[in-house]
């Protein structure tokens, strides 16, 4: 809000650096998920899914906002 009450809309390419990290650190859990021992191949694909989900909500949310 500013600061004479009126709302002011959010520029989207201002949250474009939290998006980019977003991703980085997807691309960082799915790193870790492949250095974990394959005995826990349960733990491996569950920090795979993690890591890969927050891929795609940032790829999805960079290409929104273009």
């Amino acid at each position: 809000m500013s600061l004479n009450g009126e709302v002011c809309a959010m520029n989207p390419l201002l949250a474009l650096p939290g998006y980019i990290t977003l991703l980085i650190a997807g691309l960082i859990i799915v790193g870790v998920g492949f250095l974990i021992d394959e005995s826990e191949i349960v733990l491996r694909f569950i920090i795979g899914f993690i890591g890969l989900g927050l891929i795609a909500v940032a790829i999805l949310a960079i290409v929104v906002v273009r």
